[in-house]
């Protein structure tokens, strides 16, 4: 009896303070969006997204890619609930397939930003000096240049594709991530714990990636947030001049292209998959501004 009561209590109280951290948690949550119902808003849109893309095959009405001569250009019905284009494609079918297209750009765009941009700018924060002022300066070369001119040149270098697109965004977009990193690290560098760190041993790559870096990660996922919109219509509008996505690709951008001569006509073409960008790019900007406000306290709005 004594040997269970010893084992019990911290178990009990363990679990207390989860569920207890965990309620604070949700409470907090809710007081957040209670107070910020445009990101709540917005965190609906994605998860509606989202949850398009996962459920496609069952969404969709028809096969996106299935060619059908005797239904060209019809206007939206009841069977085509947004029409069919020149091929007598489904656009409702092919708008809900091309959402996995749209979050998959976003995504690795994103990843590839961020991993280039974090650890370039965490490397010139840390170790400062000559290396912060090299690896800097090429940093301030990629930002003179217009972020789409420049994405359009390395896509026409890597050809014509959907995946030469993620790439060519992906390797124009680290910039700001070097710069947002570097400042964060030389901020958090000198902190105290930074410094008992160092003191007590440990290397210099421990320190970065498992003291540093971690407490640089609001700002970096607000900027993700805040970002993915604009990667997603940068990769559109590449897909729109023919340098992203190719036939018989359904990515949005590049059916707002193939329907943009019709658009007076056949105006249901190129219009959903227009607002499709549209809402997903509002939504994003929605999510990252209450991140924002919710991570910086400084950025909060009064509200009235």
């Amino acid at each position: 009896m004594l040997t269970n009561s010893i084992y019990a209590a911290p178990e009990t109280g363990l679990r207390a303070r989860v569920r207890e951290r965990s309620g604070e948690f949700v409470e907090q949550a809710r007081s957040s969006f209670r107070h910020n119902p445009l990101g709540a808003l917005g965190l609906g849109i994605i998860l509606a997204i989202v949850l398009v893309a996962v459920f496609a095959p069952q969404l969709a009405t028809y096969d996106p890619d299935k060619l059908n001569r005797e239904a060209r250009l019809l206007p939206p019905s009841a069977e085509n609930w947004f029409g069919t284009d020149a091929s007598g494609r489904d656009v409702y079918s092919r708008v809900v397939y091309g959402s996995r297209i749209s979050l998959q750009v976003a995504v690795v765009v994103m990843l590839i930003a961020t991993t280039v941009g974090s650890l370039l700018g965490a490397v010139a924060g840390f170790f400062g000096g000559l290396v912060d002022e090299i690896l800097m300066r090429i940093t301030d070369v990629f930002l003179a240049f217009p972020a789409l001119i420049l994405a359009m040149a390395v896509n026409a270098a890597l050809g014509p594709g959907i995946g030469s697109a993620m790439l060519a965004v992906g390797f124009t977009w680290w910039p700001v991530y070097a710069r947002l990193v570097r400042s964060q690290v030389m901020s958090v560098r000198s902190h105290p714990y930074v410094e008992a760190a160092i003191c007590i041993g440990a290397t210099r790559r421990r320190v970065l990636f498992r003291h540093i870096l971690p407490n640089c990660a609001g700002p970096i996922i607000v900027q993700m947030t805040l970002d993915a919109g604009y990667v997603v219509l940068t990769v559109a509008g590449l897909s729109f001049v023919g340098l992203g996505a190719q036939p018989p690709s359904h990515e949005w951008g590049f059916m707002v292209s193939q329907g943009a001569n019709h658009i007076l006509t056949q105006w249901w073409w190129s219009t959903f998959p227009g607002l499709a960008i549209c809402v997903l790019v509002v939504g994003l900007n929605l999510v990252g501004d209450f991140l924002r406000d919710g991570l910086d306290p400084r950025l909060s709005r009064t509200v009235v």
